[in-house]
C-alpha cells in the first residue's frame, strides 16, 4: 500500500511539475491545414508525416479522395498529393486548402518540389490551434507571393499591403499602403502576387493580414535567386512572437539574411554578432509597426537578437539556391522533435544537415537517434551560454530530444536546389487552442496520392523525461528503486537504459 502510495504521489508530482515548470505546448496537433503556394514550375506536393504514438490521420481536399493513413511510433510516412493542389500564378482565389484530422498528436512537414527537382522549399506545418487573426509577414527578398488560407467559412481578411510594386485583384489596382478586403471559405486559399513579375525585386514584407476567424499564411516566392528557386515559410501569429533570439552559423558558404518585424511602433532591436575570432559587435535599431529590417551575417557568426517587445524572426540563405527558416525565440523552444529530411522522387540526393542550438550546460542530456552526438560537433558561445552543433544527416528520420528546450533547423542541399525549415516550436499558450474543425461536405473524386514509409530514430533514447526532477525524485520518492516508474521518469538518471550505461557514454558522429 505503501509503495502505490509513493507512486501515485510520484505520477502527482510530475503532472503538476511538467504543467507548472515545463508550462510548454509543443507544436504538434490533431488538426493541420496546409496549402502550396505557386512554385513557379511544374510542381509535386509532399507531406512528411510522423508521431509519437500508434494512430491514423485523414487528409481531405476537393481534389482528392478522403484518404485515411496509419502512425506508427517514431516512423514518418511521405505523401505525394495530387499536383493540382498547388495555387496557380498570379493573384487568384481558389479552394485547394487541404485539411489533415489525427487521432494522435503529430508533426508535419509540408514540401512543394517541382518535377525537375531544381526548386523546392518547405516549411514546418502550424497546427489548427496556433493559427491566429493578425500577421506581418517577412518576404523572401524577390518575386515574393502571400498566400492566406481559411479555416472556416465566411472568412473575412484585410491584407494591408507594404509592397514596392503593386497587385491587381478583382477589377482593382492596390499599391503600397492600400487594404485589400475578401472573404475566403474554409479550404480556400488567396494568393497574392505583383501584377508585373518582369522586376523581380517586387516585395511584401511588411505586409501585416488580418481576420475575424484564425488563417494560415505564408510567405515566400515563386522564383528567388541567381538559380530562381522556391522559397516558402509558414508566419507565426503575433501572439506567438519573442523577445530573444539566436540565429547560428551554418554550413554554407554565404552571408545569411536575418528579416526582423515588428507590430509595435517604437519597436528597440538590439543585435549583436558573436564572430569566430571571439570578438563580437552590437547595433541598436527602432521600427515601426508593420516594418521589418534586414542585417546580412557572415558565415562563422552567431548572431543574437533582442527587443523588449515581442518581434518575429526570419533567416534567408543567400547562395544561387536559397531556403528560408523561421527561428524560434528562446522561450519556444521545444523539446523533442521528429524530423525528416526532404528526398523524393525528384530530388533524392541532398546533402542534409541539423544545426541544433541548446544551453550549453544541457549538452549532456541532448540525444540523436538516442546517442549523444560527437564533441566535436559542437561549437560554444561562451558569453551566450548556448553551444551550437552542425551536423551531416543521412536520408529520411532523426529523433532529436532533451531535457530542456532547444531548438533544431533542417536544411539540404542538392546540385540545383535547397530546402530549409525549422523542426518545431514550444508555446505557453496557444491562440486558438480548442478550435476543433468539421471538414466541409466535399465531392468524391478518384485522385489518388503515393505514399512511401520511413522508419526513423528508435524510441529508446537515453534520456530522462523533459520537465523531471530525477534528483529530486529520488531523493523523496526513491524513484530509481521502482523499475517501471524509473523506466518512465528517470532511464538515464537511474541508469537503466540497455544501450547507454552512464551519462555521456554514447556517442554518435
Amino acid at each position: 500500500m505503501g509503495k502505490n502510495v509513493s507512486i501515485i504521489k510520484l505520477i502527482v508530482f510530475c503532472s503538476i511539475y511538467l504543467v507548472t515548470i515545463k508550462g510548454r505546448v509543443q507544436s504538434k496537433g490533431r488538426q493541420f491545414l496546409i496549402n502550396f503556394m505557386n512554385n513557379g514550375n511544374p510542381g509535386a506536393n509532399f507531406l512528411f508525416a510522423s508521431s509519437e504514438e500508434s494512430g491514423n490521420f485523414t487528409i481531405e481536399s476537393i481534389s482528392m479522395s478522403s484518404l485515411v493513413l496509419p502512425l506508427s511510433p517514431m516512423k514518418s510516412i511521405s505523401i505525394r498529393l495530387p499536383d493540382n493542389l498547388e495555387s496557380m500564378p498570379k493573384t487568384n482565389l481558389d479552394r485547394v486548402g487541404i485539411l489533415v484530422t489525427s487521432t494522435v498528436d503529430m508533426t508535419i512537414y509540408a514540401l512543394n518540389e517541382n518535377t525537375a527537382g531544381n526548386s523546392e522549399d518547405s516549411y514546418a506545418v502550424l497546427p489548427i490551434t496556433a493559427l491566429s487573426t493578425i500577421y506581418v509577414v517577412t518576404g523572401a527578398g524577390s518575386n515574393e507571393l502571400i498566400t492566406v488560407a481559411a479555416v472556416e467559412d465566411s472568412t473575412h481578411v484585410n491584407i494591408t499591403l507594404k509592397t514596392t510594386c503593386n497587385v491587381d485583384w478583382e477589377r482593382t489596382t492596390y499599391y503600397d499602403g492600400d487594404t485589400i478586403s475578401v472573404d475566403i471559405n474554409s479550404l480556400g486559399v488567396l494568393q497574392l502576387s505583383h501584377t508585373s513579375n518582369s522586376d523581380r525585386q517586387c516585395v511584401f514584407a511588411g505586409t501585416k493580414v488580418s481576420s475575424d476567424k484564425p488563417v494560415s499564411v505564408l510567405s515566400g516566392a515563386s522564383c528567388t535567386g541567381t538559380n530562381c528557386d522556391h522559397a516558402v515559410t509558414q508566419m507565426l501569429p503575433v501572439e506567438l512572437w519573442g523577445k530573444r533570439f539566436i540565429v547560428p552559423s551554418f554550413n554554407d558558404t554565404g552571408h545569411i539574411r536575418i528579416q526582423i518585424a515588428a507590430s509595435e511602433d517604437d519597436t528597440n532591436i538590439y543585435v549583436t554578432e558573436h564572430y569566430g575570432d571571439g570578438t563580437r559587435h552590437t547595433t541598436h535599431r527602432i521600427i515601426d509597426a508593420n516594418r521589418v529590417m534586414d542585417i546580412y551575417v557572415p558565415n562563422l557568426t552567431f548572431t543574437e537578437i533582442f527587443s523588449y517587445k515581442n518581434i518575429l524572426v526570419t533567416g534567408f540563405s543567400t547562395g544561387p539556391a536559397p531556403f528560408s527558416f523561421p527561428i524560434a525565440s528562446i522561450e519556444s523552444f521545444g523539446w523533442n522533435y521528429t524530423i525528416s529530411t526532404m528526398d523524393n522522387v525528384y530530388a533524392s540526393n541532398f546533402s542534409s544537415f541539423v544545426n541544433i542550438l541548446t544551453k550549453t550546460d544541457m549538452l549532456s542530456t541532448l540525444t540523436m537517434d538516442g546517442y549523444a552526438p560527437h564533441p566535436s560537433h559542437w561549437s560554444r558561445v561562451t558569453d551566450l551560454g548556448y553551444s551550437v552543433a552542425t551536423i551531416p544527416i543521412t536520408r529520411g528520420g532523426h529523433r532529436f530530444e532533451a531535457s530542456d528546450p532547444f531548438m533544431v533547423l533542417v536544411y539540404g542541399y542538392s546540385a540545383k536546389g535547397s530546402y530549409g525549415y525549422n523542426a518545431g516550436y514550444g508555446f505557453d499558450n496557444l491562440p486558438s487552442g480548442g478550435l476543433v474543425v468539421t471538414a466541409p461536405t466535399l465531392p468524391p473524386t478518384t485522385m489518388s496520392v503515393t505514399t512511401v514509409s520511413t522508419v526513423t530514430a528508435s524510441p529508446n533514447s537515453c534520456i530522462d523525461k523533459p520537465g523531471v526532477d530525477c534528483h529530486l525524485l529520488d531523493d523523496n520518492l526513491h524513484v530509481c528503486k521502482d523499475p517501471k516508474t524509473a523506466q518512465e521518469y528517470c532511464r538515464k538518471y537511474c541508469k537503466i537504459c540497455s544501450h547507454c550505461p552512464k551519462p555521456g557514454g554514447c556517442i554518435i558522429g
